[in-house]
């Protein structure tokens, strides 16, 4: 089954390729690659920046991004 990371993905990909971004073959590679699960992991921000909770704090919060890495 699909999960909803890799349908967005797939739904990305198609309009890239409608828009002339990709070609045929590459959507139909990246389209394989995301139904047999081999994508390619997402880049994590720094945990040093994580809340407690595990949540990152709002792009615009610099005084959050700043203070867990001061206060360890």
């Amino acid at each position: 089954m699909i999960d909803d990371n890799a349908f967005t993905s797939l739904e990305r990909l198609h309009k890239l390729k409608t828009d002339g971004v990709i070609t045929e073959d590459d959507f139909e590679k990246a389209k394989q690659d995301l139904l047999q699960g081999k994508r390619k992991p997402q880049p994590q921000p720094a945990f040093a920046a994580r809340k407690a909770d595990g949540e990152l704090p709002a792009d615009g919060d610099f005084f959050a991004w700043m203070t867990p890495p001061l206060t360890r």
